[in-house]
């Protein structure tokens, strides 16, 4: 288990190569608010960088907007 703010895993992965391929699944909580906050090219990136094409997105939240 992996857990960070998305500025900080782009940072690991590009500075260390950091291997996601193991990754099953991508849990993000308050994801309304990161995409509020312009996080959404950070969470697309996080997400290409995981090679494994049978991971799972899960996003939480307490208040989901409409276009989710």
């Amino acid at each position: 288990m992996l857990v960070c703010t998305p500025g900080r895993l782009i940072d690991i992965v590009n500075s260390y190569d950091l291997d996601l391929s193991g990754v099953e699944y991508f849990v993000l909580d308050e994801g309304d608010r990161m995409l509020d906050m312009g996080f959404q090219d950070d969470i697309v990136a996080i997400q290409d960088a995981i090679p494994n094409e049978n991971m799972r997105s899960m996003i939480f939240s307490a208040t989901v907007p409409k276009f989710i």
